[in-house]
């Protein structure tokens, strides 16, 4: 069976000690830390895909003239919302000088406004 697991960096230090363990002599106790070291990166690796957040949709990405057509307001009421005083902003990334939104993610603020 394939393993789902993603690489996962490990530091010098706890690489020479688990390196210890490996040695003929001491089977069983490489066989406790193989079977912990298994169960921490499943648990780790499960994390790691559940924080990540779903791929952008082309879909899904809006200019502001767009947004503010989806929403019916004027593109004036997107920028004053993009800024700082106004509480919890839009939700926005840059595209060079370009500002994009991700629909799902206003989505997801509008509700949390309204809530």
């Amino acid at each position: 069976m394939k393993s789902n697991r993603q690489p996962v960096m490990i530091d010098a230090d706890l690489y020479k000690r688990l390196q210890q363990y490996s040695a003929p002599t001491d089977a069983p106790v490489a066989r406790v830390v193989s079977r912990a070291l298994t169960e921490w990166l499943d648990k780790v690796g499960a994390a790691r895909l559940e924080a990540q957040p779903p791929p952008l949709d082309p879909a899904n990405i809006l200019t502001v003239e767009e947004l503010a057509a989806r929403l019916k307001v004027p593109p004036t009421w997107v920028y004053e919302h993009l800024r700082a005083r106004a509480g919890k902003p839009i939700p926005a990334f840059r595209c060079g000088r370009y500002l994009r939104f991700d629909w799902l993610e206003v989505a997801a603020w509008l509700r949390e406004r309204r809530a």
